[in-house]
Parts: C-alpha cells; structure tokens; sequence
C-alpha cells in the first residue's frame, strides 16, 4: 500500500496530471519555483518530495496524494502488466503499442482511422475546468471571446453559436464554484456575460430565439453579478431587439426604458440604446 511517506516524483507527475492540473498552476499557488517541482517530479537526485511539496500539491488538488497514489499504481499494473518493473506515465503493454504503431502506419500512408472520430475524441476525457479560477484563466476566456465576436461579425450563422455555447459549457463550471470575493470571479461573471450575450447574439441571427432567450438571461445575471452597468445595458439592447424583431414592439421600448434609468451608463452605449429604440415604429 502505497503512503505519502514512499511517494516520488514520477508517481507524483502522475497523480497531478490524472486530475489534469498544470504544474505552473501548482507552483503558482504554492509559491514554489516551477523548475524545482518539474524536477522532483521528473525523480532527479537530490530533489525529494519532501513533506511541503506534498502539503502543496494536496491544497492545489484537493486529492489526497496517498489515496490517488494507489489509484495510479493500480492503473499502472493494469495498463502495462510490468507488476514490480520501472514504470513511466503513458507506457503500454508490448501488444498495445505495437497495435498504437501499427494504425500510425496505416493512416500515415492513407489508410482509414478504424474508428469513428467521435470516439476517439471521447477517448480523451472530458474537459478539466480549472478551479477556483484564476485571473490568467479569465484573460484567456476574454481572448477566446473576442475571436468568437470577430468570427460572427465577418460571418455571423451558426457556427459561432455552437462554439460559444461549448465553451460557454466549461466557464459556468468555474463560475458556479467560484465566490465573488476575489478579482477573478467578478472578472470571470463579466467574461462570461460577454460570451453568452455573443452566443445569444448568433443564435438569434439564425432564429434560434429560445435558445437566445436563455443565453441572454445568463448573459443578464452575470453581467449584474459582475457589477458592469454597460455589459447589462449592451445584453438588455440585445434583448430589445430581438423584441422588435419578433413585433414586440411595446415589450422592447419597455426594456430600453429599464436599461435608460440606470444612471451609470456610458453615453456611448446610451447612443446604442436610442438606436434599438428607433427601430420601434412607435418609438420616441
């Protein structure tokens, strides 16, 4: 039985990348120099897994390192059959990888993959989340926002919707676990009120209206989570025009008046607000 007592780096490796977390992360948190860690983990002499590295890695995870270090044993001995012998992360039974070799061949030279791609996609494990967010995690959501905007204001349809909603899939989970006392979580709930508002954007543009009711209303609550009074306006504009597109005319000026009365709104996006407005025929 394995115990925190005999872990060693490679068994350590093992155990943080079954659980998908980054090294930087846990350096990062941990304060410790990222060169070190990847060296302890990597067994070199004179780098032991002393009882603070595992204290940190047990924070950052939340797995405790002794149980998870039995899993990734039992793991071994099965996937390899080496039972005793000098093991790595990834290493497979002579039969398996000759079998992994074999359709690499095949394919290389034009042959079919044998599988369908759904599958092997499946194969890779569902997505790791990071949690509790962290500020570099919500700048790159932000960027991958952007791309989204531009895609769908050059092509627009419904690719960027799907994409948006997938993405949206994996931020909500870090969303929901996460408090509103740090900078990370306001900055992750503005974040993810600009990309479901996006996604809620293209759905309309396709008609999909009762999926872009829902993403407006998330984009809604977060952009009040996060405390940005022109995010909500923008989500809001969205909203009556969808309104005014669908006849809704009275509904519409109704929601352009409830974005109006929040005095904090830029005069730039007030210039918006007048402009879904005026698309009311009824409209002053």
């Amino acid at each position: 039985m394995w115990s925190v007592t005999n872990l060693d780096g490679p068994t350590l490796r093992a155990v943080r990348e079954s659980i998908g977390v980054p090294l930087r992360r846990i350096a990062r948190q941990a304060g410790m120099s990222h060169g070190h860690l990847s060296k302890v983990e990597r067994g070199e002499h004179g780098r032991p897994v002393t009882p603070a590295i595992m204290a940190a890695y047990e924070r950052v995870t939340g797995v405790r390192l002794a149980e998870a270090a039995v899993d990734v044993a039992r793991r071994r001995d099965r996937d390899t059959g080496r039972r005793g012998q000098s093991w790595r992360p990834g290493q497979l039974t002579d039969m398996r990888r000759q079998a992994f070799n074999a359709a690499i061949g095949a394919i290389a030279i034009g042959g079919h993959l044998g599988e369908p791609t759904g599958r092997l996609i499946d194969s890779t494990g569902r997505p790791v989340t990071p949690t509790p967010p962290e500020l570099v995690d919500v700048d790159q959501l932000v960027q991958v926002t952007d791309l989204l905007t531009g895609l769908d204001l050059r092509h627009g349809g419904g690719l960027v919707s799907q994409l948006c909603k997938a993405l949206l899939r994996w931020a909500v989970v870090m969303l929901d676990a996460a408090g509103m006392t740090d900078p990370a979580p306001v900055r992750l709930s503005a974040a993810v009120s600009a990309l479901a508002a996006r996604a809620g954007w293209a759905a309309f543009d396709t008609a999909a209206h009762e999926a872009a009711r829902s993403l407006f209303r998330l984009a809604l609550y977060t952009a009040a989570r996060a405390g940005d009074p022109d995010l909500r306006a923008h989500v809001l504009a969205d909203v009556a025009a969808q309104h005014n597109q669908l006849g809704y005319h009275f509904d519409a000026l109704e929601i352009i008046r409830l974005a109006e009365g929040d005095e904090r709104v830029a005069p730039g996006v007030r210039m918006v607000l007048h402009g879904v407005k005026g698309r009311d025929p009824n409209g002053s």
